[in-house]
């Protein structure tokens, strides 16, 4: 059995240092555009680990790589850009294919094109998109709770993110940060996907501890194209950003109004506004722009909420995951793509042709698997809040 890993980011090589510690017998291939980062992905990774030089654009390039190979991990953003490319490879290469897409109009696309999803299944091979925390573990989540459900109707997954943190995003965060909250998003509302302004419709959201009460925003996530998708019963599913610092949402839409978040080049330099932030970013400037907040914790989480009936009473579910950081630096998403990457390699998908985890995977089992991790916790309350229909006094 062997493994390519493409994208040697945080995420990507985070991911085949996991998979080389718990399935030792597997080999592992990790792939960037950039040689030099493959190979100091593949030296972490260990046990033999082959690093390969590709541009997942070339298709003479991208199928050198995965020749040879049974399953294809994608990390290598923006998917919006790089996907369907590897996507066509893997079918191509007869290769099973999982990613971390989070994209809502990459879902949207790929959910909705049949041919894509019959050459596929022809092809013996499964296309498991959006298998990070979010999407990914939100959408494992919000399928538990909605079996919980006697009459399931919307599902509701917040982002809860630190300001502090984007100066630790790489380019690649940055420039998917601004695509999911400007322009138009998905929303799934009343048996249809419908566009709505990203980071418009202002809306407080009540978290579980440690999180408080915050105002978010619409944001073009992968959750709402797919478990709209899968189903198509609810009433809405939308995906929401809120940054928890006082004052940073006012920053996050300053830093849009002044168009860094064009990814146009400009005539002068020949460089994008996004790219240039993403490279700023990512440098070790200091930038008081993104830390200047006192004493207020850095904090990252996504509340999934899912509303319906249960004995005849509204019922809400609410499911906080709480990114708590671990000593040796394991990301969550590297943790979700390597638990999806093991349930391929041990058969413990359902399906084939284009796959969601809420429908793939067994969602006890995929939970069970994750909560295991040192970097995450989950914690869930259940709220009744009153009978349906209301008793007549």
């Amino acid at each position: 059995m062997k493994v390519l890993f493409l994208g040697a980011g945080n995420v990507g090589s985070n991911a085949a240092k996991q998979l080389s510690k718990s399935r030792p017998e597997v080999q592992i291939r990790i792939g960037d555009l950039y040689l030099e980062s493959a190979r100091r992905a593949a030296e972490a990774a260990g046990s033999g680990a082959e690093a390969v030089q590709v541009d997942v654009h070339d298709k003479d390039s991208l199928a050198a790589a995965l020749r040879g190979v049974d399953i294809v991990l994608n990390t290598a953003g923006p998917f919006y850009r790089n996907a369907d490319a590897i996507m066509e490879g893997a079918i191509a290469a007869g290769v099973h294919y999982i990613d971390i897409n989070d994209d809502d109009d990459v879902a949207v696309r790929v959910l909705a094109d049949e041919d894509l999803n019959s050459r596929a299944a022809e092809a013996g091979i499964r296309i498991v998109i959006g298998c990070g925390t979010t999407p990914g573990v939100s959408n494992v989540i919000a399928r538990h709770s909605l079996d919980r459900l006697d009459v399931p109707s919307r599902v509701f997954v917040t982002m809860l993110l630190s300001f502090q943190a984007v100066r630790y995003y790489s380019p690649a965060v940055v420039d998917h940060m601004f695509h999911i909250s400007t322009g138009d998003v998905t929303r799934y509302e009343g048996g249809n996907f419908t566009s709505v302004p990203g980071f418009g419709d202002e809306r407080e959201v009540r978290g579980l501890a440690p999180y408080g009460t915050y105002l978010s925003y619409n944001a073009g996530h992968g959750e709402t194209a797919m478990l709209g998708h899968s189903f198509p019963m609810l009433d809405e599913v939308s995906v929401r950003l809120a940054w928890v610092e006082q004052g940073a949402s006012d920053r996050w839409r300053a830093l849009i109004a002044a168009g860094l978040s064009s990814g146009e080049a400009l005539e002068a330099g020949g460089v994008s506004p996004v790219k240039f932030l993403g490279a700023l970013v990512g440098s070790d400037r200091q930038l008081p722009f993104f830390d200047d907040f006192g004493d207020e914790p850095m904090r990252n989480g996504c509340l999934v909420e899912v509303e319906g009936t249960r004995g005849g009473r509204r019922t809400t579910i609410k499911t906080l995951m709480n990114f708590v950081g671990s000593e040796d630096g394991q990301d969550p998403t590297s943790t979700a793509a390597r638990i999806g990457v093991e349930a391929l390699i041990d058969d413990r998908v359902t399906g084939t042709g284009v796959l969601t985890p809420e429908v793939c995977f067994e969602p006890a089992d995929f939970l069970d698997h994750f909560v295991a991790s040192p970097e995450v916790t989950l914690d869930q309350e259940t709220f009744v809040v009153g009978s349906f229909p209301d008793p007549v006094a």
